[in-house]
C-alpha cells in the first residue's frame, strides 16, 4: 500500500466527517486499513477508494447496530430554488461553523464533506453513495437552507473578544 501523507489525511478526514469524533474516526480508519491488509491478496486498483467504501460500510453497520443513524429519505422536489447560491458564498465564522457541523447528522456531514472538502460533484457523490443524483441535490439544497437559517454570531460577541 503506497499512500502518501495527503491521501492518509484525506481518508482520516473522511472518517472524521462520518463519525464526528476524532477517536471514533481513528478507530474507523484503523478497521478499514485492517480489512485492506487482510484483503491484500486481491487485486485492489485504488486502495484509497476501496478503504473509503469499507470505512463507510463499517460506519453504517455500526450505526445500524446502535440504531441511532437518522437517515432522512427525501422526496424529489418539483423545483429546486436557489440552486445558484453557493455554500462558500456565505461568511461563516469558526464558532458558527463548529456549531453547524455538530448539528448535522452523519449522512449530512458525509455529503457536505464529499462536496465541500473533496470537491466532488453531485453526480460523483451519488455514484459513491449509491443514491440517485436528485437525492444528493435535494440534500445539498436542504443543507444550504439549514446553514443559511442558522443564527449568525452577533456582533457584540465578536467585538467582546476584540476589546
Amino acid at each position: 500500500m503506497n499512500l502518501n501523507r495527503a491521501e492518509w489525511d484525506r481518508l482520516y478526514r473522511y472518517c472524521l466527517a462520518l463519525c464526528g469524533q476524532p477517536a471514533d474516526a481513528e478507530d474507523l480508519l484503523h478497521n478499514a486499513v485492517e480489512r485492506y491488509l487482510k484483503a491484500c491478496a486481491q487485486d485492489i486498483q485504488c486502495p484509497q477508494a476501496w478503504m473509503r467504501r469499507v470505512a463507510r460500510s463499517l460506519f453504517l453497520d455500526q450505526q445500524r447496530r446502535l440504531q441511532r443513524l437518522p437517515f432522512e429519505y427525501l422526496e424529489f422536489p418539483d423545483e429546486m430554488q436557489d440552486q445558484g447560491q453557493s455554500l462558500e458564498a456565505g461568511l461563516i465564522d469558526q464558532r458558527r461553523l463548529e456549531a453547524v457541523w455538530h448539528s448535522l447528522n452523519p449522512a449530512e456531514r458525509e455529503v457536505v464533506f464529499l462536496w465541500a472538502a473533496e470537491g466532488l460533484s453531485a453526480s460523483e457523490i451519488a455514484l459513491q453513495l449509491g443514491e440517485p443524483r436528485g437525492t444528493i441535490l435535494s440534500r445539498l439544497h436542504r443543507l444550504r437552507s439549514k446553514l443559511s437559517l442558522s443564527p449568525p454570531a452577533t456582533s457584540s460577541t465578536c467585538l467582546q473578544g476584540d476589546a
